[in-house]
């Protein structure tokens, strides 16, 4: 019995991770099939709560582990809903740029600028304050690459350092002029914590 029990959180334990890094292989689809320079999703860490919470319900559920009261099934049916929600937004919720543009896509809008619209392109790396529910005045570190166009809006467009690579080639040779901005030497002193790969591509594309 003990063998059983124990057996069945393992394959809990695998199906949490596999549904955890699932993600991580839609998002690496996605930038594939699309054809995108950088592609930064939304809503990625709530995502894989939600994924990984469905999964473990589902599967406590199969395996009769879990024995729900009338209550109870309405507070599943709720997490799958909130959950299938989350999945949507990650889908559907995105940043990202390719051959044509800077691409912006929301579950309730769409934004497109071209290239012919772009006027300049800036990087800043720097420390903001902002309020948690949970702690006030907390400090998070911001790292842009943004996009600026005509019409005075702008879009960050922040992704990995070999996404960012590419793209910063790709914008300089569209004569699009990059300037530099702000770059903390927090931040720079501990890239590895803040950004996704080689911390010396990202301080070159933040100091040029």
């Amino acid at each position: 019995m003990r063998n059983i029990v124990a057996k069945g959180w393992i394959q809990l334990a695998v199906l949490g991770a596999a549904l955890y890094f699932a993600i991580d292989g839609i998002q690496i689809l996605i930038d594939y099939s699309m054809g995108f320079i950088t592609y930064e999703a939304s809503f990625v860490r709530a995502s894989r709560i939600a994924l990984v919470l469905a999964g473990a319900i589902a599967f406590l559920l199969k395996k009769k582990i879990l024995a729900l009261t009338s209550f109870g099934r309405n507070v599943v049916k709720a997490i799958m809903i909130a959950a299938a929600f989350s999945f949507a937004a990650f889908l559907f919720c995105y940043t990202a740029t390719d051959s044509d543009g800077v691409v912006r896509h929301r579950a309730w809008s769409w934004e497109r600028h071209g290239w012919d619209e772009a006027v300049k392109a800036t990087t800043a790396a720097y420390i903001e304050e902002f309020y948690s529910s949970t702690r006030r005045n907390r400090l998070r570190a911001v790292l842009e690459y943004r996009i600026h166009f005509k019409d005075g809006s702008s879009v960050n467009v922040w992704d990995d350092a070999s996404s960012l690579s590419k793209l910063d080639k790709y914008v300089r040779s569209k004569g699009i002029p990059v300037e530099h901005g702000e770059a903390d030497p927090i931040i720079l002193n501990h890239l590895r914590k803040y950004a996704d790969g080689d911390p010396d591509v990202i301080r070159r594309l933040l100091s040029r």
